[in-house]
């Protein structure tokens, strides 16, 4: 349900750009491809602070990688501050922050 619930809200909304978003929620890398379309609405929408806190205790398939992928195919520029809990970060070799 809240998965549904976060979703619905981005499907509403009408503006140009996001300030901010946090989800906090027990989520973890079976919910990936959810947790991925969020993070092409933080790019279609330019949000400036990003905010992923998946407190999840005991995850089914592991925490969240979190897709470095994202940031070659978008301009992350607009990305000001971006604080992320218990995700997995793997950058390739080649990534540059």
């Amino acid at each position: 349900m809240f998965i549904e619930r976060v979703s619905q809200v981005f499907a509403q909304h009408s503006g140009l750009s996001v300030q901010k978003i946090a989800i906090q929620g027990k989520l973890d890398n079976e919910h990936a491809d959810h947790i991925n379309r969020w993070l092409s609405f933080v790019s279609a929408t330019k949000t400036k602070d990003l905010t992923f806190d998946f407190k999840s205790r005991y995850p089914r398939e592991g925490p969240y990688d979190f897709p470095f992928k994202f940031f070659g195919a978008m301009d992350s520029s607009y990305l000001l501050s971006m604080r992320l809990s218990a995700v997995s970060l793997n950058p390739p070799v080649d990534f540059k922050a």
